[in-house]
C-alpha cells in the first residue's frame, strides 16, 4: 500500500477536514502528535505471535492509546501556548466510516502542509501509522521531538523502528510478516522544510524561523505589545535604552554558554526575537519599512536632528 503526499481531490471528507484546519491557524504551523491508536506493543505482541487479542483488549488498547496521546498533547500544548497541537487520536475517535487509507492520506497531507513539529508517543514504533508518519517527518526535514520535548535525533528514531522489528520478529518468525504488521523499515531523509512558500533545503533556516515565531508569540502573550511599545518610547536611547540592555545581555549569555550548546544556540535565539520586538515596535509606532534587499539608509530621506545642530 502506497502512502502519497497528496489527498485525491474528490475526496470530501480530506478536504473538509483540511478546510477546517486551515480556519484554525494550521496554516501557521502545527505541532503533530504521532501516536498509536488502535495497534502499540500490546496488540501487535498478540498477533505477532498468533495468540490473537480478544474484542475486549482490542477496545482498552485503543483506549489507554488515546488517554496517552491526550496526555501528551496537553502537555504540549501547555508548554507550547499558542501553537496548533493535532492529536489524529482524539480526531479519529469521533469518526465513523473513514477507512485506514483515509485516515493515512488526511494524516499525510496534515503533516506535509502544517507540521512545524512532529511529537512520538512512547511506543510509536509499534504502531504501522505512526512510524509511516516518523518516516514522512523524516523525509521532509520535520524535527521529531520525544514527550518531553527533546529532539529524538534521525538516527535513533531507525534504530527504535528496527529494534521494534526485531521483537516483533522473534515473536512470529517472518520478516514478511513484520512488514504487514509495521510497514517498511525506517529510512533516513533529506533535511528540508517550508516556510510559506518557500521550500528551504537547508533545515536550519526552517528551525530558525519557526523558533522565532515561537518565541514572539511567547513574548507577546506574556508580556504584551504595550510593554514593547513602553520601551522603545520611555527612557534612555540608544546604547542606554532597555532593548540594547537585553539585546547585551542575551548576546553576552550566548558567548558565555558557547554556541555549541543548547543554552548558548537559546540565548542567541532570544537576542533575536528581541531585536525583532523592537523593530516590531518601531514600525507599530512610526511607520513600515522600506523595501527589504536596500542597503540601510539608501533612497531614504534623511531626517535633521535639532540636538546636532549647534
Amino acid at each position: 500500500m502506497s502512502w502519497v503526499a497528496t489527498s485525491s481531490s474528490g475526496d470530501a471528507q480530506t478536504e473538509a477536514t483540511l478546510s477546517m484546519l486551515v480556519a484554525a491557524g494550521a496554516a501557521s504551523g502545527i505541532v503533530y502528535v504521532a501516536t498509536p491508536i488502535t495497534t502499540g506493543r500490546f496488540a501487535l505482541e498478540g498477533v505477532a505471535s498468533g495468540t490473537g487479542i480478544s474484542v475486549a483488549a482490542k477496545a482498552e488498547a485503543r483506549r489507554e492509546n488515546e488517554l496517552r496521546a491526550h496526555s501528551v498533547a496537553e502537555h504540549v500544548r501547555t508548554r507550547l501556548r499558542g501553537t496548533l497541537v493535532v492529536n489524529p487520536a482524539a480526531f479519529e475517535a469521533g469518526t465513523g466510516g473513514w477507512t485506514q487509507e483515509d485516515f493515512y492520506g488526511l494524516w499525510t497531507s496534515v503533516i506535509t502542509k502544517f507540521a512545524r513539529r512532529v511529537v512520538v508517543v512512547a511506543g510509536w514504533e509499534f504502531s504501522k501509522g505512526a512510524r509511516l508518519e516518523v518516516q514522512l517527518a523524516l523525509r521532509l526535514g520535520i524535527p521529531v521531538w520525544d514527550e518531553e520535548l527533546f529532539e529524538v535525533i534521525p538516527d535513533q528514531l531507525v534504530k527504535l523502528a528496527r529494534h521494534a522489528d526485531d521483537q516483533i520478529l522473534e515473536l512470529c518468525g517472518s520478516v514478511e510478516r513484520v512488514s504487514e504488521l509495521l510497514g517498511p523499515a525506517l529510512e533516513l531523509g533529506r533535511r528540508a522544510h517550508s516556510i510559506g512558500n518557500f521550500e528551504l533545503i537547508d533545515s536550519a533556516a526552517a528551525e530558525t524561523y519557526w523558533w522565532l515565531t515561537e518565541e514572539r508569540t511567547y513574548q507577546v502573550q506574556k508580556f504584551g505589545v504595550e510593554f514593547d511599545d513602553s520601551q522603545t518610547t520611555r527612557g534612555p536611547q540608544g546604547l542606554d535604552s532597555p532593548w540594547f540592555l537585553r539585546l547585551g545581555n542575551y548576546v553576552q549569555r550566548s558567548v558565555l554558554f558557547g554556541l555549541e550548546s543548547a543554552q548558548g544556540r537559546q540565548a542567541l535565539a532570544k537576542a533575536a526575537a528581541t531585536c525583532a520586538a523592537w523593530v516590531e515596535s518601531a514600525v507599530r509606532l512610526y511607520g513600515p519599512l522600506p523595501q527589504p534587499g536596500v542597503p540601510s539608509g539608501d533612497g531614504i530621506e534623511a531626517k535633521s536632528d535639532s540636538r546636532l545642530i549647534g
